[in-house]
């Protein structure tokens, strides 16, 4: 309902903003997944199946949890806490 006092044009472009961080959020996601599986890859060809693997599991997990992190550093953002 906090939104409903706000000046129009204010409201647009505090929208605006959100959706801006969220989908440069997603950019930021999908370069550092590039970088796990490229990582990944090269402990494959090196001949390091488990340590591979491992980079790959833990890389995603990691950045799924910076991506999560950061939507909901943005959702604080947007509410009135």
């Amino acid at each position: 309902m906090w939104a409903i006092n706000m000046p129009e044009g204010e409201r647009i472009s505090k929208l605006e903003r959100n959706l801006r961080d969220r989908a440069d959020a997603f950019k930021r996601a999908a370069d550092r997944e590039r970088s796990v599986i490229s990582s990944a890859k090269t402990e494959l060809s090196e001949l390091k199946p488990v340590q591979g693997l491992v980079t790959l599991v833990t890389g995603t997990v990691d950045n799924l949890g910076k991506l999560i992190k950061d939507q909901c550093e943005i959702t604080r953002r947007w509410l009135p806490i």
